[in-house]
């Protein structure tokens, strides 16, 4: 049970580093599109970038130790499972991916939107 734990904390590093991504590009278009005072837009950029620093630290902290947070978090079971954690790793990929899909459809509607 403790490697695919492993696997699972490394995909939960993964998607923490997509979610930072996609906060760093959220960031830029309201920073951009928003008409405020140089202290305001300099404020709201400081929180923003900190989520982004705050998620990139999350999934360095997660990937570097996930042999011991896998220690501290699953029992050593026998788990007798047909799918092997190279398979699990590539699906948990997978979900990276169609979050940063799923997570620019909001943006795509608005360009679109707007265009029109």
């Amino acid at each position: 049970m403790r490697k695919l734990g492993v696997v699972a904390i490394v995909v939960v590093g993964l998607l923490s580093i997509s979610q930072g991504i996609v906060l760093l590009a959220s960031t830029g278009s309201f920073v951009l599109s928003v008409d405020v005072s140089r202290r305001i837009r300099f404020t709201s950029t400081a929180f923003f970038l900190g989520g982004v620093l705050a998620a990139f630290l999350l999934a360095l902290v997660l990937i570097v130790y996930r042999h011991q947070l896998a220690e501290w978090l699953f029992d050593e079971d026998d788990v007798s499972v047909t799918i092997g954690a190279a398979e699990l790793l590539r699906v948990g990929l997978i979900f990276v991916g169609f979050d940063l899909v799923v997570s620019a459809i909001p943006s795509l509607i608005i360009a679109v939107v707007s265009a029109y």
